[in-house]
């Protein structure tokens, strides 16, 4: 995980999952606010759902494409995450739980 001066991280990672075409990059969004308002914003702004993985508990993500076909995910806030669990982002990846 890279910290930049912003306050946004990011996050780089290998995956083993075979696909026809591999996203150059995968982006997992921590919005500052709800992640259900965070997805209803993107929908509204031409986002398609392609895996919505959110659980009763609150936990889960969201998989979007914007319009070229990008892959990206939104994870819960800090503000939801507060217990102190990892979150999750694509197939079973856990990404620490640091702000």
């Amino acid at each position: 995980m890279i910290p930049l001066p912003t306050g946004l991280h990011l996050y780089f990672e290998n995956v083993s999952e075979p696909k026809t075409v591999k996203n150059r990059v995968h982006v997992c969004l921590q919005p500052d606010g709800p992640r259900d308002a965070e997805v209803e914003r993107l929908r509204a702004a031409g986002a398609v759902v392609l895996a919505d993985r959110r659980k009763p508990d609150g936990t889960g993500w969201v998989v979007f494409t914007d319009p070229e076909g990008n892959e990206f995910c939104v994870l819960r806030s800090a503000a939801e995450r507060e217990r102190g669990e990892a979150m999750t982002c694509g197939q079973g990846t856990v990404v620490p739980d640091t702000p």
